[in-house]
């Protein structure tokens, strides 16, 4: 009986003479294209992964923000008064009677808390400074942070806010036009604005 011929490759793998250089060195040169595609590609969706959570944790932190910052202002002591600073046509508020950590029986001028970007890690990018956002007493007590500083260091985030007062034409406190900025690691800034009605009748005055 005839055996039938081997191909090339399979008398090589049966034989004595084994690969040449050649053919090794093909073989290592194909492991190298395909380790480094295999490796771009997962530095790629590590990449991807990093910056979508950095994303979804910024949304999250903007959400918790906002949240915090309507309780805030729509519920602050009827009768009082804010302080505003005329920046050309708008009022910026300036300071207010928080719910948390202004005094509740005494309607003292140093009893104001304001807005403030805490001081620890706070940086600064176009003018305007950005870190852990907090409600300070006006004669500058202890910084009471909205939300703790894991919220925003895990992903390196910072944030800021600016209040507009509008006025009724009485005067009193029509509604907040809030803007909430967080600043993501790259550089890029989620925004929101939003609209805070007042509960009560609060009153503007001159900072």
């Amino acid at each position: 009986m005839n055996e039938k011929p081997k191909s090339g490759l399979l008398r090589r793998l049966r034989g004595k003479g084994g690969y040449s250089i050649a053919e090794a060195l093909l073989a290592v040169l194909i492991v190298a294209l395909l380790s480094s595609g295999i490796a771009a590609g997962v530095s790629f969706a590590v990449r991807q992964y990093n910056a979508a959570m950095v994303r979804s944790e910024s949304m999250v932190l903007t959400s918790t923000l906002t949240s915090i910052i309507r309780n805030e202002l729509s519920i602050i002591r009827g009768g009082s008064t804010v302080t505003v600073v005329t920046d050309g046509e708008k009022k910026q508020l300036d300071t207010f009677f928080s719910k948390n950590y202004s005094s509740e029986n005494n309607d003292d001028d140093y009893n104001r808390s304001r807005f403030v970007v805490a001081t620890k890690d706070a940086v600064t990018k176009n003018g305007k400074t950005y870190g852990y956002l907090a409600i300070q007493p006006k004669d500058g007590g202890t910084e009471n942070l909205l939300v703790g500083r894991s919220s925003y260091s895990a992903y390196q985030l910072k944030a800021r806010v600016v209040v507009t007062v509008n006025p009724t034409a009485e005067g009193n406190v029509e509604s907040y036009d809030v803007t909430l900025s967080v600043l993501l690691p790259s550089g890029e800034l989620l925004t929101n604005d939003f609209t805070v009605l007042p509960l009560n009748t609060v009153g503007i005055s001159d900072a």
